[in-house]
């Protein structure tokens, strides 16, 4: 390819809505795919052509199948009717009786239709000489003999007999492609029907009859039984009096539960007391409390003697305060000792004899309170087992009235039973049969425009829609926007159209922004930048890494435009292969392989600064990959690669690297794991779901940062994003041309300026 020698055009400038800068927000994707309404509408306008041609070949074929099958096999079917008449019910009978006589009908008439159908009428009606002598039967013939087992399973499967409902009429028909044959069957049938009918036995309905009788006698005798056992019982007892009694017997029982509650609390008080008393040293622990002594020193001996003791201590106490030593002062002391002794001895006999009577006076307490427990437990036993007995013949009393009432409701239903079986061995007349013979079909009944055309309209769109669904999710590739947020969970920064959808473009879409800068192409390029400006805070644009998960994915071609792009807007960018297999960046601006590249700056062999190549724009850099090196994937996790981009990160705003696809080599593992983001170019219809969830698995294993995905070779489709795109892009380019007159003015005015 010869070197761009021409100046670049600048592409106009672009006008966008303000954006904030830092993070983009991306709508989060759901964890299950859903179908929205926008992608039902979406599949149904890309499958157009084929859901129409679908619907209008099976419509087609609905058409001429139908007129075949109306002009060349026909299927007339011949109707009959039979009458199941009511009997003639007499004005004396009660309406109950009338409406027992319409069930009866009812079920007869259910009854009739499956008699007609069943197959021992079919097979006597196979055995008659009419219906031998028809083609349908002769259908059947195998060698010399008729096959009688087809023919029954036919005759099946075409004969019909049902009720009609809300009539006393039975519907007969036989479908078949000879009117008169079909009149001849249904007619043959009837007549063995009907002469089946006349000579019926009513057999059946007696042995039921015998069955009900017999039913509703044991269950008189039960009734019987259980009516003479309750009577016995109300003569013996009165009920309302047994019923008052239950209830004074439950008051009761609750009285004496109290009682025996309170009974118990007072026991085990008593018990406790006492228990108290037979305690070690209990007599000592009573002698101490305020009571005893209050009562010990209320005793009037004790509180004569306490009174002539405390009199003689006075008088001792004033003989020793005179000083006097005498004979009586010693005899009053030795009185006052004895009385101190006396009076002691005394309060300790009171206290025994009162803490003995205490004691034994609360054991006949106790015995007391125990002997009532005992009482009152006796009376409540008493009475809970009067209240059982009575309960007990109270509940026996209401099951008798169930089973009585259950008996009669038995009686009742087998009575009826049992009318309804007299009434049709009484009255002949109840079950009237007659036939209104078929008659020749004069019209085919299948096939039917009115119901096949339909059938085809809609069966068609089905299968349209259907296969259009069906392909749509059978496919494995990625191929509109929506599979990229909807199967992929990950955010679009931009989607680049086939280059044979756009005629403006070049003719090599690696020189897209190049040659062609005002096409479509071109356009979905710039829309590429500025979603890629704002998808990322500045700081983490320095150093981007273009790759997918496959060769032949364009990411070469996305590199190249969008290095070309951003440089066009203004920004500082060095565009570096680092695809030593497969280099094509420098021949994508026309510039000479070199010898020497990024390979030759991983081993420290170069200055940079020195292979840097030029290109025409004043703004985009490029540095070729070099020759290729033995171990690429070891070179690029040394320590060069990230010194080099720390230096030329203060020179360019952005580095793009142009990678190897992540799948095939591990060489783009190793750049992203050192880039601030990661851009995968994902090519429409091509890249499986598959490979690019493993693509973008094993950058997350490396914690690469992946800003978005480029959805690239996007096709124009029916319902495409970019028909009407290109559409509205090309009128909006082209402006309304002037008339001769006003452009020779406008370009005399441009001249002249």
């Amino acid at each position: 390819m010869s070197g761009i020698t021409t100046s670049i055009p600048t592409a106009p400038p672009m006008v966008q809505a303000p954006v904030i800068p830092g993070p983009r927000s991306f709508p989060a994707a759901s964890a299950v795919p859903t179908l929205t309404i926008q992608d039902v509408i979406r599949i149904l306008k890309r499958y157009l052509f084929l859901i129409m041609g679908i619907w209008i070949f099976v419509f087609t074929c609905t058409i001429v199948l139908t007129y075949i099958w109306k002009n060349w096999y026909p299927s007339y079917l011949a109707t009959a009717l039979v009458e199941v008449r009511s009997p003639i019910v007499p004005p004396a009978l009660s309406q109950e009786t009338q409406m027992v006589a319409k069930d009866i009908i009812e079920q007869t008439m259910n009854t009739q239709a499956a008699t007609i159908r069943s197959q021992t009428t079919l097979q006597d009606a196979l055995k008659d000489p009419l219906i031998k002598d028809t083609k349908w039967y002769r259908s059947f013939q195998v060698g010399e003999n008729i096959d009688f087992g087809a023919a029954m399973i036919d005759m099946q499967r075409r004969f019909s007999a049902s009720a009609i409902h809300d009539t006393n009429l039975v519907s007969v028909g036989f479908s078949w492609r000879d009117p008169g044959e079909c009149k001849r069957i249904v007619n043959t049938v009837l007549d063995t029907y009907y002469q089946s009918v006349r000579v019926a036995s009513q057999e059946k309905t007696r042995n039921e009859l015998k069955k009900y009788q017999d039913q509703e006698s044991n269950l008189r005798q039960d009734l019987t039984q259980q009516v003479d056992i309750q009577e016995q019982f109300r003569s013996h007892n009165n009920i309302p009096l047994l019923q008052e009694k239950r209830g004074s017997f439950g008051d009761q029982v609750s009285a004496l539960t109290q009682l025996l509650a309170m009974a118990m609390t007072e026991k085990d008080q008593y018990q406790s007391l006492y228990e108290m008393y037979n305690q070690p040293g209990a007599m000592e622990r009573i002698a101490e409390t305020p009571e005893m002594r209050q009562m010990v020193e209320g005793d009037g001996f004790v509180r004569t003697y306490t009174q002539y003791l405390t009199d003689s201590r006075i008088s001792l106490s004033t003989m020793k305060e005179k000083g006097l030593k005498n004979r009586n002062v010693q005899e009053l002391e030795n009185r006052v000792a004895l009385m101190e002794k006396e009076l002691n001895e005394k309060r300790r006999q009171l206290i025994s004899d009162t803490y003995r009577d205490m004691r034994e006076r609360t054991k006949v307490d106790l015995d007391t309170v125990i002997s009532r427990v005992a009482g009152l437990n006796n009376r409540l036993a008493e009475a809970k087992a009067e209240s059982s007995e009575l309960e007990k013949q109270l509940s026996a009393y209401l099951v008798r009235e169930k089973e009585i009432d259950r008996l009669r409701k038995q009686l009742e239903s087998l009575g009826d039973q049992i009318f309804k079986l007299k009434l049709q061995l009484e009255n002949p007349e109840l079950v009237r049969v007659s036939v209104r013979g078929a008659v020749e079909p004069l019209e085919p009944d299948m096939p039917k425009w009115s119901m096949n055309l339909p059938a085809g309209f809609v069966l068609g769109l089905i299968l349209g829609i259907g296969l259009a669904f069906l392909l749509e999710f059978m496919g494995t590739t990625v191929r509109t926007p929506s599979d990229v947020l909807r199967q992929l969970h990950m955010p679009l920064l931009g989607q680049i159209p086939s280059q044979d959808e756009d005629e403006s473009s070049a003719q090599e879409m690696r020189r897209l922004m190049l040659e062609s800068p005002h096409s479509m192409l071109a356009e979905s390029f710039r829309q590429l930048r500025a979603n890629f400006l704002f998808c990322a805070p500045p700081e983490r644009q320095g150093s981007i890494l273009i790759t997918s998960c496959s060769p032949s994915e364009g990411k070469t071609c996305v590199s190249v435009n969008l290095a070309v792009s951003l440089s066009q807007a203004g920004r500082k960018v060095l565009l570096v292969d680092a695809n030593f297999r497969r280099p094509g960046v420098a021949q994508a601006f026309g510039l000479e392989e070199s010898t020497e590249g990024l390979s030759n700056i991983l081993i420290g062999h170069s200055d940079p600064d020195s292979l840097v190549r030029q290109t025409p724009h004043k703004t985009l850099d490029v540095l070729p990959a070099g020759p290729l090196p033995p171990n690429p994937s070891e070179l690029l996790s040394g320590g060069y690669l990230k010194n080099f981009i720390a230096q030329f990160s203060t020179k360019y705003e952005t580095i793009i690297f142009d990678g190897p696809p992540v799948l095939v080599v591990s060489d783009a593992m190793v750049l992203s794991s050192v880039m601030d983001g990661v851009v995968l170019v994902v090519r429409a219809g091509f890249s499986a779901r598959g490979a690019i969830g493993r693509a973008k698995d094993q950058l997350k294993r490396v914690n690469a940062k992946i800003l978005g995905v480029v959805l690239n070779d996007v096709k124009i489709t029916r319902g495409g994003y970019f028909r009407e795109m290109y559409k509205t892009y090309d009128e909006y380019q082209s402006p309304p041309a002037l008339p001769a007159e006003e452009a020779e003015e406008t370009t005399d005015k441009m001249t002249k300026a």
